[in-house]
């Protein structure tokens, strides 16, 4: 039994990297794991024989995103306790001078 056996986790940016070494590390001791990426093919192609890790496709810069992965963790999971907000892509802004406009 591992130390996360009956955890639920949602990891962003799992499709390679840091984000797919938290998502196999969470998987391994027990966890359920939504690994979520922008790049489906990535994404696939790393989570297609572990059961406990489901990949889903998504960009969560998208301004629905958080509701989306709250709604899918909730129909999947039955709830979620582990988020890991890997994901992310530096900017030319500063954090503070960022807006939501596209």
């Amino acid at each position: 039994m591992g130390q996360l056996e009956g955890r639920r986790a949602l990891v962003t940016g799992a499709a390679d990297g840091i984000g797919r070494a938290i998502a196999e590390a969470f998987a391994r001791e027990g966890a359920q794991v939504l690994a979520i990426d922008v790049s489906g093919e990535k994404l696939n192609a790393a989570f297609a024989r572990d059961a406990a890790i489901v990949p889903i496709v998504q960009d969560i810069t998208a301004t629905d995103a958080a509701e989306v992965l709250i709604a899918k963790s909730g129909e999947l999971l039955c709830g979620l306790d582990i988020l890991v907000n890997n994901a992310g892509i530096p900017g030319e802004l500063a954090l503070l001078e960022e807006t939501t406009d596209v």
